[in-house]
């Protein structure tokens, strides 16, 4: 071995230069590899060597001489160099345990540990989540005290957020929710993703959240809530194809949630208190014209109410009718609160119509008193024609009032709204110091168009607007020479001939209804049912006029139709509708009807309205029917 930095030769086992001093590289011996057992197994010759110093020994000083053949000695082999030790610590090291028991204990431990979470996660499964909804329902309440309202909503994004992880679906839960064609279609328009715990989740309170609402009353309806009142939102869980029962039970199958809600109390709170005030209280409206054609109009408007009104129906108004006034915000009722700290207490209100002079329309609006003052007008008029003959032998013996009718129009537009006809029994007297007194009869009538009844009560009547058209003679001898003189008044001989001409002429334009009124004709004239005496008798002969005269006017009873033939009875139930001018397409009908002096056939059977027909008459017609019926005439 040589020194690496001088070159000299280094005896076996120093472990320093002898010449140099420069420690020497011993290179380690390869070490041999071991089992892991006698790795583990203490080195019985091993020894302990003492730890090496940074200290160099001390060298005698030499001069150094390069080396020649002839100088250079052959050093003398020596003993090798050995450093001096110390005794080791020989203390016995203890075996390790084998590792085939240590892995058997870690797996058996591991077995023991995955049944215990298995038997967990099995009760977990179990075990139903419980949702309880009313957690999540919101209440607000909005307005004034007095005038609230509430809106109820439920908050599903916190409820997805709760609930994402923790709702654990079935497996099959889409194909579940296919099952029923409005689940599916809910969530194929919610593009819920079956896959992610919040679509699950949000699926769920679309179902089971997005129904439910507060019970109503009618303070909720009206927004008229105040502070204390109690409102109850109830749940509702029923779908299109499920009731109640069925959707819970589909919770828990297919979400395998168990919902514990029940119905919700409110106590109404925080809404503002605010004045309430009379938004009419200082408002007048004012009725113009006449009845059924008058209109109305506000005539006075409240001064500090700072509203809009405005009045609606306000024309074509009779006595009776309502009219609406509404009172509007200029920017919402929110807003005048906010601004004017008060609220009206209603913004509409009903105003009746009342105090109009009106078209009279209904016979029940005329009393017995009301045709006094028409009476005189009437007998006036009978008087002052009588009078301008200059007949000194002529004179009105009496003037009897028979019986009032009042004509209605059919037409909204007509001109005559209405027309009361006043029909007169006239007794004329006949008298001279040469001939024997004698009396005349007649019937006559006088028209007034429009006849209005005023606010006070009373009715007002025109001058005399229609009159019959029809003249009566008679022959008297007052020189008692045989020669007679004629004598004409306007008036017509019998009442039926009257009736005719006053009313059925009239059947298109008019409708008609006699005036309970009672009669004056007493002694004086015939009774009315005197002039239509045997007409029964005469009827199938032709020369009668009605079966029964007032089928128009008065009740049919069984007893009346007692004992008439088939042909009668048929007779008799369209002279109803011959009296209102209808013609027939059966030709001995109409052949029939021809023969009558008060007939005048003109309108066609296609264009007869059944609507002109009073309900005594109506009444009457079905009488006749149901007998002939009976009778099998028919």
């Amino acid at each position: 071995m040589f020194c690496t930095k001088c070159g000299a030769q280094i005896p076996e086992g120093n472990r320093f230069c002898t010449k140099c001093g420069s420690p020497v590289a011993v290179p380690e011996a390869p070490k041999e590899e071991k089992t892991d057992a006698e790795a583990l197994k203490p080195e019985k010759d091993a020894i302990a060597v003492e730890p090496e110093t940074d200290e160099i020994p001390a060298m005698t000083e030499q001069t150094y001489e390069p080396e020649t053949d002839e100088t250079r000695e052959i050093p003398q082999q020596s003993q090798p160099y050995v450093s001096p030790v110390s005794p080791v610590n020989n203390k016995p090291v203890k075996e390790k345990k084998s590792g085939k028991g240590l892995i058997v204990g870690i797996i058996a431990g591991l077995v023991v540990l995955g049944l215990l979470t298995a038997g967990i996660v099995i009760l977990l499964g179990l075990r139903k989540t419980e949702v309880n909804l009313a957690e999540y329902l919101e209440v607000e309440c909005e307005g004034y005290n007095g005038f609230g309202r509430v809106e109820a909503h439920f908050d599903t994004d916190k409820f997805v957020k709760d609930y994402k992880d923790k709702i654990k679906p079935n497996k099959n839960i889409k194909s579940l929710v296919k099952e029923y064609d409005d689940l599916d279609e809910l969530a194929d328009s919610a593009d819920i993703k079956f896959s992610k715990g919040k679509d699950v989740a949000r699926l769920f309170a679309m179902i089971y959240a997005a129904n439910g609402a507060f019970e109503e009353n009618d303070k909720l309806t009206s927004e008229s809530l105040e502070n204390g009142d109690i409102l109850i939102y109830k749940w509702n869980f029923e779908t299109k194809e499920m009731n109640e029962d069925e959707a819970l039970e589909f919770a828990k199958k297919a979400f395998n949630v168990k919902l514990v809600t029940s119905d919700v109390e409110v106590e109404v709170n925080d809404l503002e208190d605010i004045e309430v005030f009379d938004a009419f209280k200082d408002l007048e409206v004012e009725f113009n014209g006449m009845s059924p054609n008058a209109n109305a109009n506000i005539s006075r408007y409240p001064s500090d109410t700072n509203l809009d009104y405005s009045i609606s129906n306000n024309s074509g108004l009779s006595n009776g009718d309502k009219v609406t006034v509404t009172a509007s915000y200029y920017g919402g009722e929110e807003e005048y609160a906010k601004q004017y700290k008060r609220i009206p207490e209603s913004t509409v209100k009903e105003f009746t119509v009342e105090g109009l002079d009106e078209y009279i329309t209904d016979v029940s609006s005329i009393k017995a008193e009301d045709l006094e003052p028409v009476k005189s007008i009437c007998r006036d008029k009978i008087i002052s024609e009588v009078a301008d003959r200059r007949d000194d032998y002529l004179s009105v013996e009496s003037v009897n009032f028979d019986s009032a009718y009042l004509l209605t129009a059919k037409r909204s537009d007509s001109y005559n709204v209405n027309k009361l006809i006043m029909i007169e029994k006239v007794t004329i007297k006949c008298d001279s110091d040469k001939q024997k007194t004698e009396y005349f009869s007649y019937y006559t009538y006088y028209g007034f168009n429009n006849v209005v009844k005023t606010g006070s009560g009373d009715m007002l009547v025109d001058n005399v607007s229609d009159y019959g058209n029809d003249w009566t003679n008679f022959e008297y001898d007052p020189d008692n020479r045989g020669w007679t003189n004629t004598v004409s008044l306007r008036g017509y001989e019998n009442f039926d001939r009257l009736f005719n001409d006053a009313f059925t002429r009239n059947v298109d334009e008019y409708k008609y209804e006699q005036i309970d009124v009672p009669s004056e004709s007493g002694s004086s004239s015939a009774p009315k049912a005197d002039l239509f005496s045997d007409i029964a008798n005469e009827a199938e002969e032709g020369t009668g006029d009605y079966i029964f005269a007032n089928s128009s006017i008065d009740a049919l009873s069984k007893s009346d139709l007692e004992g008439l033939s088939a042909d009668e009875c048929r007779y008799a139930r369209n002279e109803i509708y011959a009296r209102h001018g209808r013609m027939f397409d059966d030709e001995d009908l109409q052949a029939y009807f021809n023969s009558k002096d008060w007939y005048q056939g003109t309108v066609k059977p296609k264009d007869f309205n059944e609507s002109v027909l009073s309900q005594v008459e109506k009444d009457n017609i079905k009488l006749i029917t149901d007998y002939e019926k009976k009778q099998g005439y028919r």
